[in-house]
């Protein structure tokens, strides 16, 4: 900004001291050249001053808020799944204890042990010849019978199918 002020004090001067009218508008529009980017600099300062006091008293703020916010959400979060899961996990090791306190009772320790007498019978069972050959001969007529019946019915078809 000290340059563009230096630049324009010297160009006023030159187009005093100067009785050329082409140098001294050739002076003059630099020295407008040289306001309109003073002008810009001047502007440019000022919309950052305005960008710099929103940042400062908004944005900085929103985010110090957002910053909380997340961190006590992320903490509450946590806190909640550490009950939950703490609770659980703590009901399943209960359980897998009390399961293995039951596998190790006497109960469950005397498998091995023989409960009640022996049954010993004075003669061996053996297989009733008798009862299997009745079976076998009443299934054998009833076979039989079936067989004729079946093949009577096949020869009558046949015998109706020649005819027709």
């Amino acid at each position: 900004m000290d340059e563009y002020t230096k630049s324009v004090n010297k160009l006023y001067s030159d187009i005093k001291n100067s009785q050329d009218v082409a140098s001294s508008t050739i002076a003059s529009i630099q020295m407008v050249n040289y306001q309109n980017l003073i002008l810009n600099s001047q502007n440019k300062i000022e919309d950052l001053k305005i960008e710099k006091e929103v940042i400062l008293t908004q944005t900085i703020p929103n985010l110090q808020r957002e910053k909380e916010n997340i961190s006590n959400e992320s903490i509450r979060k946590l806190q909640h799944q550490i009950n939950v899961e703490l609770v659980s996990k703590k009901i399943k090791q209960n359980e897998q204890i009390d399961k293995l306190n039951y596998n190790i009772t006497e109960q469950n320790i005397r498998n091995n042990e023989v409960v009640g007498d022996f049954i010993v019978k004075e003669h061996p069972i053996k297989p009733k010849k008798k009862l299997i050959v009745a079976v076998a001969f009443v299934s054998g007529l009833v076979l039989s019978i079936f067989m004729v019946f079946l093949l009577n019915f096949f020869r009558d078809e046949k015998a109706k199918e020649l005819s027709a």
